[in-house]
């Protein structure tokens, strides 16, 4: 099966993968922008406020409500449909490993799991304060567990006989070119 998905269905590129990774990221990103720029004109974003931006866990938690879980609910539900909005755009499909829909439960799984190295990123931006306030600003050391986590979840697409990364081999799950 080196190569190809369930019933020989050729295995999306990881090149591929990776594009409409980050179109769905600029979809999500751009809608998070926007949601917190109108709960900043009607005064319900505490961010631009200053009212959390001095507690990092205010914030975690602040930016975990208005952008993280979004996000994993985009992904969850576009994974059980089959494709994300940069999946379908770019010729792809989820699929279980098996050919089969994902259930609610493996595309939120799959969701979840893809979304580690970006909770990690925001722990380190975070904690024990905002980045922003260290003294002297500087680069974190610890952003190195993100670049770590980051080479990991890539290095196990490269090196997967099916191209599948953590997310998939958690969720059994297959990305492939769609029909």
């Amino acid at each position: 099966m080196n190569g190809h998905g369930p019933a020989d269905e050729p295995l999306a590129g990881v090149g591929r993968r990776i594009g409409a990774y980050g179109l769905d990221v600029l979809l999500v990103g751009g809608v998070a922008l926007c949601v917190h720029a109108a709960l900043y004109a009607v005064g319900l974003n505490p961010i631009a406020g200053g009212a959390v931006a001095t507690t990092g866990p205010n914030l975690h938690l602040w930016v975990f409500a208005t952008v993280t879980v979004p996000v994993l609910l985009y992904f969850g539900f576009f994974f059980r449909r089959g494709h994300t909005v940069g999946m379908r755009a770019l010729g792809l499909r989820v699929q279980g490993a098996d050919g089969a829909s994902l259930s609610a439960a493996r595309a939120f799984l799959r969701a979840a799991v893809l979304l580690v190295p970006f909770e990690v990123n925001h722990i380190v931006a975070f904690y024990p304060q905002p980045v922003w306030l260290d003294d002297p600003p500087g680069f974190r050391m610890a952003y190195l567990a993100v670049y770590a986590v980051l080479a990991l979840y890539l290095a196990v697409v490269l090196w997967s006989p099916r191209r599948q990364g953590p997310h998939d081999l958690v969720a059994r799950s297959v990305v492939v070119k769609a029909n």
